[in-house]
């Protein structure tokens, strides 16, 4: 299984080299990404679900903070 990773990890870094020289952009977009829009996915799937009124809301944050991280992503990696 650990050679699969390794295979993953080397497709990654033959198509966008900053995985391989671990960008500081690129990480920290990727954790924020991981560790506070993950959960609110989650979250926003239970709340459609349920039919919660602020889903709707919440579908706006995601949507937002997804287009913000693809535009910096896509930025810095014209700008470098």
């Amino acid at each position: 299984m650990s050679n699969l990773h390794v295979l993953v990890g080397r497709e990654y870094g033959r198509a966008d080299a900053r995985w391989v020289n671990f960008d500081s952009c690129l990480i920290s977009i990727e954790l924020a990404t991981v560790f506070a829009v993950g959960p609110m996915c989650v979250w926003m799937m239970y709340a459609i679900a349920s039919r919660a009124p602020y889903r709707h809301f919440l579908q706006i944050v995601v949507s937002v903070c997804e287009l913000y991280g693809g535009t910096v992503y896509i930025y810095v990696k014209c700008a470098s």
